[in-house]
């Protein structure tokens, strides 16, 4: 049985609900609903979500289930389809040379902004060493990116004396 608008509207209790042909009406514990729509893709059962209702009506919900049911019949695969582009997703060095430019008056004392671009340009960006062909995304450091810009306690291995301060006694914060 097809779901119709006020049914969507009125329903509160958490559970999956079937419209027709796969797509389903998926409502959380706390009350979200939001949009699946379960298919084969490739010989495996796959959930493509649509989006949260009522930011998705209900007929965009049926018409992107169409354009997917579509797709698959056409060989395609609409989650792939999803997927930017390896092109436009941002080096680690474009992410880093950008976090650095966020940064760089926040840095105290204020060589140490300079120091960790070079330090990065010198040991880590692909000028130096990965092969130019491959591109990372920034994605697969934000642990790095992470550690390298919130200040810390000492760690093992790092540079400095055991009051954590440099040789010059400053000790490298952002503010």
């Amino acid at each position: 049985m097809k779901l119709r608008w006020t049914r969507v509207n009125a329903i509160k209790q958490p559970g999956r609900y079937g419209d027709s042909l796969g797509l389903y009406l998926n409502v959380a514990p706390g009350g979200s609903k939001n949009w699946i729509q379960r298919t084969i893709i490739e010989g495996k059962r796959r959930d493509i979500g649509l989006g949260g209702y009522p930011t998705v009506s209900l007929a965009e919900a049926r018409e992107n289930a169409r354009e997917n049911r579509a797709a698959v019949a056409g060989g395609r695969n609409p989650l792939s389809e999803r997927v930017p582009p390896l092109g436009t997703i941002p080096t680690f060095e474009e992410t880093a040379r950008s976090t650095h430019a966020t940064l760089r008056g926040k840095w105290r004392p204020a060589g140490h902004s300079e120091g960790w671009l070079r330090t990065l340009s010198y040991q880590v960006f692909p000028e130096k060493g990965i092969d130019q062909s491959m591109r990372y995304p920034a994605s697969t450091f934000s642990t790095f990116l992470f550690l390298c810009s919130v200040p810390s306690r000492k760690r093992p291995g790092d540079f400095g004396n055991e009051s954590g301060q440099h040789s010059n006694g400053h000790s490298p914060t952002i503010t």
